[in-house]
């Protein structure tokens, strides 16, 4: 997706606005699809945008040499996090090991 169709997308906007570049805002996957983009194609990344909004990027930090940070992102600290605020309904959607 970062390879083919945000640049689609962004040479069709460029297209018929005449501007020669663009900022992205992305949520979610959408930053995913644009830092792929932007490291397997960095010469299009780096000339059609002037700038990124990246937003809630799913991200893992579990090889961080930080424990503190490493630990954010082991499923069962998760697991202890949801139960601290949520119901048994909502940890039944996470995945962990025991």
């Amino acid at each position: 997706m970062g390879t083919k169709d945000v640049p689609a997308v962004v040479d069709h906007i460029l297209n018929i606005t005449g501007r020669d570049n663009l900022t992205y805002m992305g949520h979610s996957q959408g930053t995913t699809m644009w830092a792929a983009g932007a490291c397997l194609l960095p010469d299009f990344y780096n000339t059609k945008f002037n700038g990124a909004i990246l937003l809630a990027p799913p991200i893992s930090m579990i090889h961080m040499d930080v424990e503190v940070m490493r630990l954010t992102s082991e499923p069962a600290f998760m697991k202890e996090l949801f139960e601290l605020f949520y119901n048994e309904n909502i940890l039944n959607l996470i995945p962990y090991h025991k």
